[in-house]
């Protein structure tokens, strides 16, 4: 893992595998911590290659699913595949709602990264994101969970303090007085 690029890339190509197909199930916990490393590598292109995995429907069917998006949330990946992500979660077939804090954990984390001016110009898809609080939200409305909606919410604040015009995407495109 500290090696150079050329072994990342081998390492990256061989998690990448793992997680994409529906092979190695049974030990698929033993790559959590590569994983880890290589989503938070200063090499971008790695960075990058492995984040894409997300758009794989076998990605969320692993038995250690919780822990790889946590992992997923919190790192540099998070970022730079903002929209295979986004576009990943509109088409998640499953209801959302237990995503939400982990979503609340991402947008916590492209709010703290993003305060370097080096990504602030690069953040222009926080709409891609409210299409999925929308509908967490709304699965919370029809479930009538609280805590979900509540979740919601704070994403929402987070996205404000992101970029001062999210709000009114956000206001918008949130139904049934949600931020009244």
């Amino acid at each position: 893992m500290n090696g150079d690029d050329v072994l990342k890339n081998g390492c990256t190509d061989f998690i990448i595998q793992i997680l994409v197909n529906d092979k190695y199930t049974d030990k698929i916990e033993k790559i959590e911590f590569a994983y880890e490393r290589l989503l938070n590598d200063e090499n971008i292109e790695i960075v990058k290659k492995l984040g894409r995995c997300i758009t794989s429907k076998n990605y969320w069917t692993k038995s250690n699913f919780q822990k790889l998006f946590s992992i997923f949330v919190n790192s540099r990946a998070a970022i730079y595949c903002i929209n295979e992500f986004c576009w990943t979660i509109n088409n998640y077939p499953a209801k959302l709602t237990d995503l939400c804090p982990l979503l609340l954990i991402l947008v916590e984390n492209i709010n703290r990264r993003y305060q370097s001016e080096v990504f602030r110009d690069s953040w222009q898809d926080e709409s891609n994101l409210i299409t999925a609080i929308q509908r967490i939200y709304d699965e919370a409305i029809e479930d009538e969970d609280k805590e979900t909606m509540n979740i919601c919410l704070d994403i929402c604040d987070e996205l404000f303090k992101l970029r001062p015009y999210t709000a009114l995407k956000i206001t918008k495109s949130l139904d049934n007085d949600v931020l009244v």
